[in-house]
């Protein structure tokens, strides 16, 4: 697929992804299903986004559309 077939969406949130940047050094080990674990095999040759961007860009987008789940979090912690 070329980027000219592409929808301008995609285009622009294949590229917010390439400009995210990752800060820190924490590593963690997790389980993917096979039908994500297919889909992050052909992120970064289809589209040239290194896969650990890509998943720390879509945690990060779903942290912010669901503040409420951060907050919560934070109250839960408090409470222990």
């Amino acid at each position: 697929m070329s980027i000219k077939t592409r929808s301008r969406g995609i285009n622009n949130l294949i590229s917010a992804i390439k400009d995210f940047e990752v800060n820190g050094d924490s590593k963690r080990l997790i389980r993917m299903d096979a039908r994500t674990e297919e889909v992050l095999k052909r992120i970064n040759p289809t589209f040239g986004v290194d896969v650990t961007s890509f998943v720390n860009f879509l945690c990060w987008d779903f942290l912010e559309n669901n503040p409420e789940l951060v907050n919560e979090i934070k109250q839960s912690i408090q409470k222990l």
